[in-house]
């Protein structure tokens, strides 16, 4: 809760994130990731690994270095598998939905953790 603050993110603040993050950030991250750095690889491509260590960055200083490698990892075939979902159904849809899921869960956790300590 304090890395929020110091961040300036309270109160209205955090709401207003919140659904940033879960309603608009998802299309635009797709478009992104998906859209203009996207391969037809069938393997991990850069691409995937790119967003691993970007979103991986982002969540450092609330992590010990053994989560962040399970973070980056997690996030790295979670890349992998958007991009699959994006090549298989031909559009964004689909990866967007996921990624609006996972987006979710993240606030969740973070609600949780502020309010259990």
């Amino acid at each position: 809760e304090a890395a929020l603050i110091d961040f300036g993110l309270q109160g209205p603040m955090v709401w207003l994130l919140a659904v940033y993050f879960c309603v608009c950030n998802p299309a635009f991250e797709e478009g992104f990731w998906r859209g203009l750095q996207a391969t037809s690889s069938r393997i991990i491509s850069f691409s995937d690994m790119a967003y691993g260590a970007f979103h991986t960055l982002i969540v450092l200083p609330f992590l010990t270095l053994t989560e962040a490698a399970v973070v980056a990892g997690f996030l790295v075939i979670m890349g992998y598998i958007w991009r699959q979902i994006t090549i298989a159904t031909g559009g964004q849809r689909i990866a967007v939905i996921w990624h609006a899921l996972g987006d979710i869960a993240v606030i969740g956790v973070v609600a949780f953790v502020a309010a259990t300590r």
